[in-house]
């Protein structure tokens, strides 16, 4: 929106070193550097009038990424999980939005609630894979720091730019990002508090994680089928 006012190659490259800042902000851990390059990608197709799919788009940046560093794949839980909570987010959100008409769209607590749903049921199968711990908390957790995440990475970039253009000065400008963060980190201290927050999980085989994933693309895909039934009524009716 800051740069709606100048060109489509000004507005792309302006976003782009944006995106990199904050990658770069972050530390340029595999998980960021898939993000940043599936913003790019998005606002190449906003800019230049292109259908932009989503699982396309990680299915490219995921593969370009292995390709680059094939060890990701295997040794880097962040591009891991990153990859699929992003797919869980695409894919699971909008059937589990449906299913949640009975609560309120102010806000968009019923998008962050499905989106939350979705990514959770995504990356469980491999989390309790790792470290076998099982949260019982992580929906309300998740639900109330998710919230003002957007307005922290704003801030935390005003923060940052403030802070290389002022030096010590820009202690004022941080103070907006420093709140948000405090929020942040102090609903993940309260909710660790809890007497019974986790359940230990045993350890288990590769195999039974595959299989849970295994069912869970066959429900997507079935979903999937059955959203095409409903919105094509032909189709039901020949079949």
């Amino acid at each position: 929106q800051l740069l709606s006012f100048a060109s489509r190659f000004a507005q792309f490259g302006g976003s782009t070193v944006i995106v990199v800042f904050f990658v770069l902000m972050s530390g340029g851990a595999a998980s960021a550097i898939r993000a940043g390059a599936m913003a790019v990608l998005a606002m190449y197709a906003r800019l230049s009038g292109r259908l932009f799919i989503a699982v396309r788009a990680l299915a490219v940046v995921a593969a370009v990424m292995v390709a680059w560093n094939p060890y990701i794949l295997a040794f880097d839980p962040s591009f891991q999980l990153s990859a699929l909570a992003t797919l869980g987010l695409v894919l699971l959100t909008p059937h589990i939005a449906v299913r949640l008409g009975f609560m309120s769209e102010r806000f968009g607590i019923r998008e962050i609630i499905a989106s939350t749903i979705s990514t959770q049921i995504a990356v469980l199968p491999l989390l309790l894979y790792q470290n076998g711990n099982l949260s019982i908390v992580s929906l309300p957790a998740n639900l109330l720091a998710l919230i003002p995440v957007p307005f922290a990475m704003f801030a935390s970039f005003i923060a940052a730019a403030g802070g290389m253009l002022f030096g010590s000065y820009a202690v004022v400008l941080a103070l907006p990002a420093y709140v948000l963060l405090s929020y942040i980190i102090r609903v993940a201290q309260f909710f660790a508090s809890f007497p019974y927050a986790s359940v230990s999980v045993p350890a288990f085989s590769p195999w039974f994680m595959f299989a849970a994933y295994g069912v869970l693309i066959v429900a997507v895909w079935m979903l999937e089928k059955r959203k095409s039934r409903v919105q094509d009524p032909a189709i039901s009716v020949d079949r």
